[in-house]
C-alpha cells in the first residue's frame, strides 16, 4: 500500500565554520593551541599566548613569512619550522 499523502519535509540549518583567509594565528606558550592574534590569554589553558611565533624568518633573504609556510614567499627557500621549548617542570 502506497501512501498518497505528501511527505512532510522539515528544513534544518547546519552551522558552518567560516574559513578565514590571511589570518595569522598565535601559539600558546604552554599548550601550543592556536589562538586568535588579538588574544590576551589562551582560550584553552588561560596561559599567555606567544606572540613571537607568528612568523618565520627566511635564513637566506630574511623575509618574515607566515608561521605555517614551508617555503619563503620571496625567494622560495625551504623554511625551517620554529623550535618550541617545552618546560619539563610542568
Amino acid at each position: 500500500p502506497t501512501s498518497t499523502s505528501p511527505e512532510k519535509r522539515t528544513s534544518i540549518t547546519i552551522p558552518t565554520i567560516s574559513k578565514q583567509t590571511n589570518t595569522m594565528m598565535i601559539t600558546c606558550s604552554k599548550c601550543f593551541r592556536l589562538n586568535n592574534p588579538n588574544a590576551r590569554f589562551c582560550d584553552w589553558c588561560s596561559a599567555y599566548p606567544d606572540h613571537a611565533s607568528t612568523s618565520t624568518q627566511c635564513t637566506k633573504c630574511h623575509t618574515n613569512n607566515d608561521s605555517f609556510a614551508k617555503f619563503c614567499s620571496t625567494c622560495g627557500c625551504v623554511l625551517e619550522p620554529p623550535l618550541h621549548i617545552i618546560d619539563t617542570r610542568l
